[in-house]
């Protein structure tokens, strides 16, 4: 898992994607909870 091989980019690109869905889905869950509480 080095950047020579190619998967240091793609590890950044894959983190990047997979935190901003986590955000995504942390903040529809929040906006859930808010209207039902």
């Amino acid at each position: 898992m080095d950047c020579a091989s190619g998967f240091g980019a793609a590890t950044m690109v894959t983190a990047t994607f997979g935190f901003v869905a986590v955000s995504h889905a942390l903040k529809k869950m929040m906006a859930k909870a808010a209207r039902q509480g």
